[in-house]
């Protein structure tokens, strides 16, 4: 029993000397800093004290919403400080998204450490911004007067009552919006490329908006365009949370559209050529994307806003937002309306097409059966050409 007894003691003693042991707790950070040149490089800098110096250090850091976290080495320099550089080439962090960072530490002694985890907020720091704000919305801006922040802000207001009443749904959280006065400036600023169509864009889980206006003549007609158009993504989504990801597209996009205070005055024009022309894109092809070339998309933005704003006269918004549930919940692109308008997709967008677009309904139930049609002559006209021509043959 003794020798047993020494034996457990001495192998206490050799896991006690030889195990690093790690820390149960966060140390606390006791000084730092974060600079950082937008979209170029971050520097890290913190003070850590320790019960024995350091041997090595290193950082992770990840953005809100990234898919992943950096782990680097980090230096101590000769004032006791960690340090460590970060190239945004080699790894982005996320605009305008809140960034976590702690730092995992080896002692001399065999110990480690984690301390405590901090935050920084990485927001575009190339512009002076400007900042009108309330309990409900912050308005940013670079170009422009204080007159001109006070107009968006008081469009937005105004936007945001409307898509309230529109949605039956309450502001959960403050919105920013970010105003740019250029195309260029946003799209390097969200990494967007060269994309010419992208004139705003929000941050749903972020709750922050992004538009580009320019002071001048055009500014009253863009801030009612965009603004309410973004500001009705960030409400949908705080609305449904992730469940708006199930939403079609064309819905998406037709709340946006149909919440705009001053619509684009091009859409009739584009949905009148398009009846004409015989080239109205079927609903059910705008349940998962827009065509990618910009006239199309463009159509697309259009007869979303009308086949949206048809079912709101038709069905109220509370039909608006039964339906909006209803994708919520997973339905199909056409089993939603059905469940909740009680009709099919396709009569539905041939009232829409006769109604509102003033198309012939006979030529949209033409063009509905030309499958059925171009099946039909698979089906019956094809056994009957080969029985002809096996006939003349034989002949």
């Amino acid at each position: 029993m003794k020798k047993q007894l020494l034996l457990l003691v001495i192998g206490l003693l050799f896991f006690s000397i030889n195990i690093p042991v790690a820390a149960q707790g966060n140390t606390p950070i006791k000084d730092w800093a974060v600079q950082y040149t937008y979209g170029e490089q971050v520097l890290f800098r913190a003070r850590v004290e320790t019960p024995s110096p350091i041997k090595e250090a290193s950082i992770f850091f990840r953005s809100k919403g990234g898919d992943s976290t950096t782990v680097v080495p980090a230096t101590l320099d000769a004032d006791g400080w960690l340090v460590y550089q970060h190239q945004l080439s080699r790894a982005a962090l996320r605009p305008f998204a809140p960034v976590e960072f702690w730092y995992q530490l080896t002692l001399e002694d065999g110990e480690t450490l984690t301390t405590n985890q901090l935050t920084f907020d990485y927001i575009d720091n190339r512009f002076p911004w400007q900042v009108l704000q309330d309990e409900k919305l912050r308005i940013h801006w670079y170009a422009g007067d204080l007159a001109f922040g006070q107009l968006a802000s008081d469009a937005a207001h105004v936007s945001l009552q409307n898509i309230q009443m529109l949605l039956a749904v309450e502001l959960t959280s403050p919105v920013d919006i970010y105003i740019y006065a250029s195309s260029p400036d946003l799209r390097s600023a969200l990494d967007l490329g060269n994309s010419p169509m992208v004139a705003g864009q929000a941050s749903l889980d972020l709750g922050a908006a992004f538009v580009t206006i320019a002071p001048g003549a055009e500014q009253g007609l863009e801030i009612d365009r965009q603004i309410p158009h973004e500001l009705a993504h960030l409400l949908t989504y705080q609305k449904m949370g992730n469940r708006y990801l199930y939403l079609p597209v064309w819905l998406r996009e037709g709340i946006a559209s149909v919440s705009e205070r001053a619509p684009s005055s091009d859409y009739p024009v584009v949905l009148s050529q398009a009846v004409e022309k015989g080239a109205i894109i079927p609903m059910s092809q705008l349940c998962d994307s827009f065509p990618p070339d910009m006239s199309s998309t463009f159509q697309a933005y259009a007869q979303s806003y009308s086949f949206t704003g048809y079912i709101v006269d038709q069905y109220g918004p509370a039909g608006l937002v039964a339906l909006s549930g209803a994708y919520g919940d997973g339905l199909g692109c056409e089993q939603g309306i059905e469940k909740t308008l009680g009709v099919s997709m396709e009569e539905l967008e041939t009232r829409w097409r006769h109604e509102s677009l003033n198309e012939d309904p006979f030529l949209t139930a033409s063009e509905n059966l030309t499958p059925y049609f171009v099946l039909f002559l698979v089906v019956l006209v094809a056994p009957i050409w080969n029985a002809f021509s096996i006939s003349a043959v034989k002949k």
